[in-house]
């Protein structure tokens, strides 16, 4: 396998021989470069053994070189998968600690697409996720304060009970939420105020008002409109009509003057239908 190929791989801090001697196994295997004598110009990669704080040199030092600083927990993934992972969730870099440094986290009563994302967040954010809780674990993840783990981690003083919704609220803020607000003890599924939770401010009465409303505004207008019906003119209706007919009487007795005796009535008929079709041709 050559999934390491081109890397050449080396380490920040104490590892003892044991531990060094692996790794340049899980190095050599994956046909990568592993080097005993620390960061050089030559290295790519450099994983983390003990705190940052403590080898901020060497850790500078190396990404002045432009090597990638990671947790020895990369290294693993590589392996167990047989290629290069990306370095951004286990990369290591100067200044303050990650959100979640030196926890370690584990889950129960949750769906295995949840847990893979659980772990890729707390991942990222420099914490450590494992499917088994024991003495090392500080958090449990679940929604219900029920199952095997959870009565094991209530013997457990040290481990913090906590919703998702802590982890979800904490990697948004960037800052480490208050852990009582969180406890799955306390805190009914669902009710949690999660990152861009919409808020709902719709009057629970408002389908109740409105046709009110509607009914109320129709009954106002509805004399208005018979108010102005009745200012009109009673006679109008009656004068406009005979005003028509007046001119329709006198277009029809000068139309027949102008017509010579021979002609018919059907002919003034054609002459109509055709003035009707022109006028249909342009409007279509």
């Amino acid at each position: 396998m050559s999934y390491l190929e081109n890397l050449t791989i080396t380490i920040i801090g104490r590892a003892g021989e044991e531990l060094s001697k692996k790794l340049a196994d899980s190095v050599t295997n994956g046909g990568g470069i592993f080097d005993k004598t620390g960061v050089t110009k030559d290295t790519t990669h450099a994983i983390l053994f003990g705190a940052q704080n403590d080898y901020l040199k060497e850790i500078e030092k190396a990404v002045e070189n432009g090597a990638a600083v990671v947790q020895p927990r990369w290294l693993e993934v590589c392996s167990v998968h047989r290629q290069k992972v990306p370095v951004q969730p286990f990369k290591m870099m100067p200044g303050p600690n990650p959100l979640f440094s030196d926890m370690v986290f584990t889950a129960s009563g949750l769906s295995k697409d949840d847990k893979i994302k659980l772990a890729a967040l707390v991942t990222f954010h420099g914490g450590k996720y494992t499917r088994a809780l024991n003495q090392k674990t500080t958090h449990l993840v679940t929604h219900k304060p029920v199952g095997e783990k959870y009565d094991r981690a209530l013997n457990i003083e040290s481990i913090k009970k906590i919703t998702p919704g802590w982890v979800l609220t904490s990697a948004k803020s960037r800052v480490l939420k208050n852990t009582t607000d969180y406890d799955p003890a306390n805190v009914i599924p669902g009710s949690e105020h999660l990152p861009g939770a919409a808020k709902k401010s719709t009057p629970a009465n408002s389908s109740a008002i409105q046709p009110k409303q509607t009914l109320k505004s129709a009954s106002q207008k509805t004399p208005s409109k018979t108010k102005t019906r009745r200012k009109r003119s009673p006679n109008s209706g009656t004068e406009s009509k005979k005003s028509s007919s007046r001119k329709a009487n006198t277009k029809k007795n000068s139309a027949s003057a102008a017509l010579p005796p021979s002609a018919s009535v059907n002919s003034g008929q054609k002459n109509c239908k055709s003035d009707d079709s022109s006028n249909y041709d342009g409007a279509f």
